[in-house]
């Protein structure tokens, strides 16, 4: 890339930049004119439907109109606006990624999608499930909140129901075999007891 596309590529994300911030200013005021004239400097910078076709073509089959899909991405798009920071105002991020807006913007449509195939795969929880890894029952938990839908990061496929700290454990712990295998042998280690990945 050369230096002068670098240099616009960085004016690019510092105009971006400001125009959220004045964005989200804007949205503490509760005027709503200035909320709108503040958004509009936003998509002339980051036209918000510039991929949405892209995403479309690979998630339509959620949703029963185009439109319904459209109404769904802005509201990610809205909601990604509200809460952006820059790179400076948060801790820094694990994929060392560069902190713009585009990536957050596209984490989140991932996450919503991925959210929405996973509960399309799996259908509905069956309520008098227990969770398979610490085996509590559902009147342990107080909300059904307390139960997520388990993929694969890989492949994305539907695994199981998990209760929310099984789910957020197996997360912690990489969410792949080596991972697991580690926390237990380091379980194990005290009676010379090991398993092998």
């Amino acid at each position: 890339m050369s230096n002068d596309l670098k240099n616009n590529n960085s004016q690019i994300q510092e105009n971006l930049e400001i125009s959220i911030l004045k964005y989200q200013r804007s949205l503490l005021t509760s005027n709503k004119q200035l909320i709108e004239k503040c958004y509009r400097e936003v998509c002339k910078i980051y036209p918000p439907l510039l991929h949405m076709q892209e995403w479309y073509s690979q998630y339509h089959y959620l949703y029963d109109s185009h439109e319904d899909f459209e109404s769904d991405y802005i509201k990610i798009f809205c909601n990604v606006l509200s809460n952006w920071k820059p790179r400076s105002k948060r801790k820094i991020s694990r994929y060392n990624g560069t902190g713009e807006f585009k990536n957050y913007f596209i984490g989140a449509l991932q996450h919503n999608y991925i959210n929405l195939v996973k509960a399309d795969n799996a259908g509905k929880r069956n309520p008098s499930q227990k969770c398979p890894i610490c085996e509590k029952s559902p009147e342990y938990f107080k909300s059904p909140e307390k139960w997520h839908l388990d993929h694969d990061p890989v492949t994305k496929k539907f695994r199981g129901w998990l209760c929310e700290s099984c789910n957020m454990s197996i997360g912690n712990l990489g969410d792949n075999i080596e991972g697991l295998t580690r926390a237990l042998n380091y379980l194990l280690a005290a009676r010379n007891l090991t398993v092998d990945a």
